[in-house]
């Protein structure tokens, strides 16, 4: 709910847990959980919208909180969720404001809190909108944000090879997804289809190359050299990788996100 990671498309770098103490934060956060929800559904009768709100909120997440394996973060899957949470804080706020002896008469003030929430939605909106309406610089944010995100580096891969970028560099973002994310082969053969097409016109001679005897053979995550004896032998690897992660992971690999 709350940006960490601050307004992106993409959040599958987000940190897996893979223990209750790895990483440190998943212990309390179960325990925040479970004591927010058991303390919703102790005193739902005595305060119902509020139990309502927060109930809606993990009851909306849990539909995809399951053993599917769905990549772990959209903020889309906020949206709906959401409104529960919004329902009872707006509940909440406008009993403590409007309804409490304590606090003096506000009066022609009472419209103040919702017109600063609206304004204040609008400023991050024409922020992201400036940003998103920019295929270039969409691009880029999401990978400065996201450098580990195996989709922003996908997403900047395909943007350079629309503007016909430096092929060294889209493979780069392609060969941190496929390193990134070890059951994808989406980058992988994106990565196969740079090296045939330097391949090709290395051969036609439409591309200096480098003298062949300066490279020994090369794995599937080695960096990217103008030579065809070294392309050649790349191909080759990225064949073998690719086969292996198809015979290993059949349905990831297959459907993997780009």
């Amino acid at each position: 709910l709350i940006p960490v990671h601050r307004y992106s498309l993409y959040h599958d770098d987000f940190i897996i847990s893979r223990s209750l103490l790895n990483p440190i934060t998943t212990l309390p956060a179960i325990i925040l959980v479970s004591g927010i929800t058991f303390l919703s559904l102790k005193y739902r009768k005595k305060y119902p919208i509020i139990a309502f709100g927060i109930l809606w909120f993990l009851i909306g997440h849990s539909m995809e909180s399951t053993i599917l394996n769905l990549e772990i973060a959209w903020e889309h899957r906020n949206y709906l969720p959401s409104v529960g949470l919004i329902f009872s804080l707006t509940y909440a706020a406008c009993n403590i404001l409007y309804s409490s002896e304590r606090i003096p008469p506000i009066g022609k003030y009472k419209f103040a809190f919702p017109i600063f929430i609206i304004f204040l939605l609008f400023l991050v909106t024409r922020s992201l909108a400036s940003i998103w309406g920019n295929p270039e610089s969409y691009s880029q944010y999401n990978l400065k944000i996201h450098p580990n995100s195996c989709n922003a580096n996908n997403m900047r891969a395909h943007r350079l090879r629309m503007i016909n970028g430096d092929a060294k560099e889209i493979y780069s973002h392609y060969l941190k997804c496929a390193t990134l994310e070890n059951r994808e082969v989406s980058g992988l053969i994106n990565m196969r289809k740079i090296t045939e097409q330097l391949l090709y016109l290395a051969r036609e001679n439409q591309i200096e190359t480098i003298i062949p005897d300066s490279f020994s053979s090369p794995n599937w995550y080695s960096e990217l050299h103008l030579n065809t004896i070294y392309l050649t032998s790349l191909n080759e690897a990225l064949d073998r990788e690719i086969e292996s992660r198809l015979a290993q992971f059949p349905v990831g690999g297959l459907f993997s996100a780009t």
